[in-house]
């Protein structure tokens, strides 16, 4: 797997620590196995525009869903929106220097 797929899969693991202890202890394993099969889908097909594209329906999902009443939590909201947003624009950096074009 390419780096910024291993990366985002680590982040992800952190972002489900966000969502409500009883959703999160049931249904944990089974998002991150979900959220890897779309990241190696989306890299195969489209490279680091198809990871950018599946962190938007993440984030979207994570904003509106469960986990939008513990981020509206000062102490949880700024840290996690500030490693997502830093984390995003890591990646577009280096997708912009050509890091993420494959090399021939």
């Amino acid at each position: 797997m390419k780096p910024f797929v291993n990366g985002s899969l680590q982040l992800y693991r952190v972002l489900v620590k966000v969502y409500p202890a009883p959703l999160r202890h049931r249904y944990a394993a089974e998002m991150v196995d979900v959220f890897e099969e779309q990241l190696a889908g989306a890299w195969l097909e489209h490279g680091v525009y198809g990871l950018v594209r599946v962190w938007g329906s993440v984030l979207g999902e994570t904003l509106q869903g469960p986990a939008a009443l513990r981020l509206s939590q000062a102490l949880v909201s700024v840290p996690v929106i500030s490693l997502l947003s830093s984390s995003v624009l890591f990646l577009l950096f280096f997708w912009a220097n050509g890091a993420g074009r494959p090399c021939r």
